[in-house]
């Protein structure tokens, strides 16, 4: 049995968490593993969560001498010494951002982990060539999920607080306050911790699409305030389908619990979430390079090959959003799929696909 040291921020409430919380779990279902876990945080910024998971609180309890195996889910300068264990694994995080301190900090892992085939083409080939795809998971999916009622309007939903979606933001204020009215029975439900800041975004995009409409035509669009990540399954439950209008290239735990609900997602391309979602049940939409500058990143890497950061076409993005909205036996056929499909974010597979790696 490989004795396993993990370090993560799975205590931290917030994408960072959910994601190391179902790594975790999913390390510790494994019978060829006895994993041992300690905690970090990753942001100042943070609420500290409370487990009841038994398997992940005998984790936390377990006290070993010595390790087989260093798992890390951190930043590069919080880095473990793990000199002396059979292999030490470092973990990209859904940023995936290209610099020199997270290259350096890879290129000293035996092995990387990521979640997607999207995140590990953005990786540098030495580090490429030793990383392994597992996946991604929930922790736990919902069960009798009633086909959504569309009686009434139609209700899309984003959460502006991800750190894997929010730079999608002004793409879909724009797209969807020119692309509808508010005589359509529609609505945008975003969920943010920061209701002024989106005011703010809301007021510029305002300015923006005003040039060639009226106030009095916007449809509509409600701020809904969020206490933290683990109290959003009600609009899970309650909205029709999910937006992920950010290309940022890692696994996007919002749009897959939204695909667990039975809520198609529209997505952006070239993004680990296309390994997922196609269309049959959501939406694909084409999307370019957006270019950003950074001291560290040589001039030749200003374009975002060497970062696979991209911006929605809004073009495509409005033809996504109408035919969710106008095309409702289509809609309920993504629907089941999506549903159907969220298998593929089980904690058990993620575990098997570890295991197969770590303990063939």
């Amino acid at each position: 049995m490989k004795r396993v040291l993990f370090v993560g921020p799975y205590r931290q409430s917030d994408e960072w968490g959910s994601l190391s919380l179902s790594l975790l779990k999913a390390l510790c279902l494994s019978k060829k593993m006895k994993v041992t876990s300690r905690p970090v945080f990753l942001s100042s910024n943070t609420t500290y969560i409370n487990i009841s998971d038994q398997d992940i609180l005998q984790a936390e309890l377990n006290k070993e001498e010595e390790y087989d195996i260093v798992i890390q889910y951190i930043l590069p300068t919080q880095m473990v010494n793990a000199k002396g264990i059979e292999c030490s694994i470092g973990i990209t995080h859904m940023e995936t951002m290209r610099n020199r301190q997270w290259d350096n900090y890879l290129q000293l892992m035996d092995k990387v982990f990521v979640s997607s085939k999207a995140e590990k083409n953005c990786l540098s080939k030495k580090i490429r060539e030793k990383s392994y795809s597992i996946g991604g998971s929930i922790l736990q999916q919902p069960t009798e999920i009633p086909l959504a009622d569309l009686s009434s309007d139609f209700r899309f939903y984003f959460f502006c607080d991800s750190l894997e979606t929010k730079s999608g933001i002004d793409a879909l204020l724009q797209t969807y306050m020119s692309e509808f009215t508010s005589h359509e029975n529609v609505s945008l439900n975003i969920y943010t911790s920061n209701p002024q800041r989106l005011e703010e975004k809301l007021d510029a995009t305002t300015r923006i699409v005003g040039l060639y409409t009226t106030h009095s035509y916007y449809p509509a669009i409600n701020i809904v305030p969020s206490k933290g990540i683990d109290d959003s399954d009600f609009l899970h439950r309650d909205c029709h389908c999910f937006i992920d209008p950010s290309g940022m290239n890692g696994f996007k735990t919002a749009a897959a619990k939204a695909m667990s609900f039975g809520n198609p997602v529209i997505t952006v391309d070239k993004t680990s979430m296309t390994e997922y979602v196609n269309n049959e049940n959501g939406w694909v939409v084409d999307s370019s390079e957006e270019i950003l500058l950074c001291p560290d990143r040589p001039f030749k890497d200003i374009f975002t090959a060497k970062e696979s950061y991209y911006m929605a076409n809004k073009i495509s993005f409005k033809k996504a959003m109408r035919d969710a909205f106008n095309d409702r036996i289509s809609y309920h056929k993504k629907s089941k799929q999506a549903k159907k499909s969220a298998i593929e974010f089980s904690v058990e597979k993620q575990s098997k696909a570890i295991e197969d790696i770590l303990c063939s």
